[in-house]
């Protein structure tokens, strides 16, 4: 898959996993559920003269006949157009594995839960330690390193090429450049990897997912006719 078919399946997962529910009508829109209706049948002739505090007082104008909008009840669908076209990616991304249904929720469905963050931590680190496993690296670097984990997801998130520049994650780790350069980088790009693997192969289940059940529900649509 190229880049431009990730980049239609992270459009799709927004889009089904945005709350349409309460979007507001544009002003075009907002008259749909008016109708017209002709007060000229039934006018509102009111008395010139009325009596106001005993007083007499004498209208300028008479009413003007006019066409007016009356509001018309219209029954809301049970479910929202965009949402039922949808529904397809939206099973399709329950139906993937713990670690990567958070990762597509945390990043494209804009929930921000705690849960969903410590999923994805937790995931990013167990595949940070299985490739560090048997290298010479030191105690601090490991605990600078995971602390950098939830960093790397919100930079891979921000900017699929990098958003930090070296020296500013070598001040948040309060290290030198160099020091950065040796010890760091390598490892950082390597974090980088893991979302980017996770955010790959958490795309490429959805569309599979969904792809089966689009198989299943036409295989039952033919069977019943």
């Amino acid at each position: 898959m190229i880049e431009h078919d990730f980049q239609y399946l992270r459009d799709m997962a927004t889009i089904a996993m945005t709350d349409h529910s309460s979007r507001t009508k544009g002003q075009l829109e907002a008259f749909e559920g008016f109708v017209l209706g002709n007060t000229t049948r039934y006018p509102r002739r009111k008395p010139r003269d009325i009596t106001v505090n005993g007083r007499k007082v004498s209208r300028e104008t008479e009413a003007v006949s006019c066409w007016s909008t009356h509001y018309s009840v219209l029954p809301m669908p049970l479910i929202d157009r965009v949402d039922y076209q949808n529904c397809s990616w939206r099973r399709a991304i329950m139906e993937l594995d713990e670690a990567e249904q958070s990762w597509l929720l945390y990043c494209y469905g804009k929930e921000l839960k705690f849960s969903h963050q410590t999923t994805i931590t937790a995931y990013v680190w167990n595949e940070m330690q299985e490739r560090i496993k048997g290298r010479r690296v030191s105690k601090k670097v490991k605990e600078r390193l995971r602390a950098l984990v939830w960093l790397a997801v919100q930079d891979y998130t921000l900017n699929k090429d990098g958003y930090y520049y070296q020296s500013e994650l070598a001040e948040l780790v309060g290290v030198e450049r160099n020091n950065w350069n040796m010890h760091y980088e390598k490892h950082w790009q390597e974090l980088r990897l893991i979302c980017k693997t996770l955010d790959c192969g958490a795309l490429r289940k959805m569309r599979s997912n969904r792809a089966e059940i689009w198989r299943k529900n036409t295989a039952k649509t033919c069977k019943s006719e």
